[in-house]
């Protein structure tokens, strides 16, 4: 997996992603936020990963997640 091109990879991912999905009108895109698993030390809990992801709910696909700034989380 680390030959792999990222860039390269990910065009075509998007590529074939395109031939996959149909585009619809007012489609509903789910967001949704969770805390990994295990993913902070047991000292201090406020270090966890948070991540966001958003759901095309029409197409069942996720179209993208993102790490959540820590500076954003009380």
């Amino acid at each position: 997996m680390s030959c792999i091109d990222i860039t390269q990879f990910q065009d075509s991912f998007s590529s074939w992603m395109k031939t996959c999905c149909k585009l619809t009108h007012g489609e509903v895109i789910a967001l949704d936020g969770k805390r990994l698993k295990g993913s902070f030390t047991q000292a201090d809990r406020r270090d966890a990963l948070f991540m966001v992801s958003a759901f095309t709910c029409e197409n069942a696909v996720v179209l993208g997640q993102a790490p959540v700034d820590k500076s954003l989380i009380k």
